[in-house]
């Protein structure tokens, strides 16, 4: 079974997104998605609407309950683009409304975030919860890796 192309068009990843990997672990029903882009390209930008060059990455994290019947966590390289807003990332398909995927906030963005009270303490951000109103949903800078922005 062609996995990558099942799960591809599933997540609405179109060039030049695309699976690097995908693992199953069978007995806890998870699965892994490793995503990334083809560099070379050309994003538009979500806030002014400009096909621009990324000037870095930032790894994310995020997570379904239930994705063809298995906990998935989709790892990616998201670009991060320059404009005179100030740098953005650029949109990832699987972050559309209504596709249930939410971002799992790295440890240092949790300490971070309740730092700046941008969230409650108490709160188990970048845990995965049963219920969608307990999730974290809203993503909190996190740290950038090869960024030359």
């Amino acid at each position: 079974m062609d996995y990558p192309a099942i799960f591809s068009a599933t997540l609405g990843l179109h060039h030049p997104w695309h699976i690097v990997s995908v693992t199953f672990g069978r007995d806890e029903r998870r699965m892994d998605i490793r995503l990334d882009v083809f560099l070379g390209n050309l994003f538009t930008c979500p806030c002014c609407g400009k096909p621009t060059p990324p000037c870095g990455f930032e790894e994310e994290t995020w997570f379904h309950e239930d994705f063809f019947g298995y906990a998935t966590y989709l790892n990616a390289r998201v670009p991060q683009l320059q404009c005179s807003a100030g740098i953005l990332s650029a949109d990832r398909p699987w972050s559309r409304t209504g596709s249930r995927f939410s971002r799992l906030l790295p440890t240092g963005a949790v300490v971070t975030a309740l730092a700046a009270g941008e969230l409650e303490p108490g709160a188990e951000a970048g845990v995965p919860h049963s219920t969608s109103e307990s999730r974290v949903s809203q993503p909190v800078p996190a740290l950038a890796l090869s960024r030359n922005c």
